[in-house]
């Protein structure tokens, strides 16, 4: 019993060291950091940063908090219910014994402090949910400010890029990028003529693709997409469901993840709004970053170019002069396929090559009134290895074979890419760049090579294989 009145006061002490926390933050002398608009630009991004990192502590300390008083409270119902049985119990055996009362009143006393501690810690949880819903709303507006803020924000560190953006920006963005409530992060990729956000989410992954070129005044499409996190396909279907509420927000224009495509304006002045997305979550902010707009429009292309080979499976990058709108009557084929579009601005295109057609083929592109046609080669690449879960010691073989390549006249770059470099190791590097020589092509317009897999530590790997075409199309499109 005395158990768990010492946790009530504990429980105690803690509220109050949480309520001290809260006070100096929002207290009178820092309420000029959170309230809107009052020093714009010129507020203290240290001291904003510093409070954002205070409360998810906070809030990371509440959760955990929550979560033991949720259980202290099933002990104690437990107990009162046990208590309450075995008075119940004394009454029907015991009511003419000369120790009846005695036994009766202990253990009335105990079921009336088993009750008394259980409202204690009912009140303690009460207290620390309305806590949390003050701890959220002061997060939101120290967010609002930090937008406004005139340094770069750091909460949660982006990740490099992986190549340059074709298209040279005139303002490099900071990549502002916050993660608000803990479960949250936010991370960037840029390859392929493509900008990828990804949102990390307690139900999986979000990711918002949009062209790597867009500037100010430009109107774009994009295309979600969702990577349910889940043991099983009952728990993937239940993360599907809630990952599909979520909102993403694009200048002021909201659009359900479940859409699977954003359409919007850039406004020809940008504001830090402007350049900002924005993840929601039952009506709450809880992500945003930047992305990257050029303050100034490049030169609008004159002809369509085309690529003359790529990858099944991966995007496909056409320039020209686009609409940046994802329209019916446009597409794009590869042989009989009409590819999926991905995203698009007045300047590119970028769709995902999903034809089954392997080898020489045909891409015939029909955007914005104007249609042409190319030739091109479709290249497959299979991957596989007898263990795909690798002990320590552990070995195995990696079998590469790339497929589509009959009648090629010059060298194709490979990457091999070990994603799994804290599990396994490949022989020859992780990171490897061969070259396909037409002479090493088989008859059946295969290449094949083998790598060794040593395993480091238990668990499964990944091992990503990519082609690289660089020759273009650029004969001159056709009205329709």
């Amino acid at each position: 019993m005395r158990r768990g009145i010492r946790r009530t006061t504990v429980v105690a002490a803690g509220l109050m060291s949480i309520s001290f926390v809260l006070l100096a933050i929002l207290a009178p002398s820092q309420r000029p950091v959170i309230a809107q608009g009052k020093q714009g630009a010129n507020q203290d991004c240290e001291k904003i940063k510093q409070d954002l990192e205070v409360l998810n502590d906070v809030l990371g300390e509440l959760n955990a908090e929550i979560k033991s008083l949720n259980e202290e409270i099933t002990k104690a119902d437990q107990e009162i219910k046990r208590l309450d049985a075995v008075l119940k119990n004394w009454e029907k055996r015991a009511p003419s014994s000369l120790d009846y009362e005695y036994f009766r009143g202990i253990y009335l006393d105990s079921l009336a402090r088993q009750q008394t501690l259980r409202r204690d810690l009912k009140k303690a949880l009460d207290h620390d949910l309305d806590t949390i819903k003050t701890l959220k709303e002061a997060i939101t507006n120290l967010l609002n400010k930090l937008s406004n803020c005139g340094s770069k924000t750091v909460t949660t560190t982006p990740s490099p890029l992986p190549t340059p953006s074709p298209t040279p920006i005139s303002n490099p963005p900071e990549n502002k990028q916050v993660a608000l409530l803990p479960g949250y992060h936010v991370d960037t990729n840029s390859a392929n003529g493509l900008y990828v956000t990804t949102f990390d989410t307690p139900q999986g992954k979000i990711k918002v693709n949009l062209t790597d070129d867009v500037a100010a005044g430009d109107t774009i499409s994009g295309t979600v997409e969702t990577e349910p996190a889940g043991k099983n396909d009952a728990e993937r279907a239940q993360n599907q469901a809630e990952l599909n509420g979520y909102v993403i927000e694009l200048e002021g224009q909201k659009t359900k993840v479940g859409d699977k495509k954003i359409t919007c304006n850039i406004p020809t002045v940008l504001t830090p709004e402007a350049k900002t997305i924005v993840l929601q979550h039952n009506g709450q902010t809880v992500a945003t970053t930047e992305i990257p707009i050029s303050a100034t429009q490049p030169p609008a292309p004159t002809q369509f170019t085309l690529p003359t080979g790529g990858q099944q499976g991966r995007p496909i990058q056409i320039k020209g002069p686009c609409d940046g709108v994802f329209s019916p009557q446009d597409h794009v084929k590869v042989g009989p396929t009409i590819l999926p579009p991905v995203a698009e601005s007045p300047r590119s295109l970028v769709v995902l090559n999903t034809s089954d057609v392997v080898g020489p083929t045909n891409i015939e592109c029909n955007e914005n009134g104007v249609a042409m046609q190319c030739p091109f080669r479709n290249i497959g690449i299979k991957l596989s290895a007898p263990k795909l879960n690798l002990q320590r010691g552990e070995t195995t073989t990696l079998h590469v074979v790339v497929m589509g390549l009959a009648g090629i006249t010059q060298d194709v770059p490979l990457d091999l890419i070990n994603n799994s470099a804290s599990v396994i190791k490949m022989s020859g590097g992780d990171v490897q760049h061969p070259v396909i020589n037409p002479a090493a092509v088989q008859k059946d317009g295969t290449y094949s090579t083998d790598r060794t897999l040593t395993g480091i530590m238990a668990g499964g790997f990944g091992i990503t294989g990519t082609v690289r075409w660089s020759d273009v199309c650029k004969q001159s499109a056709l009205s329709k």
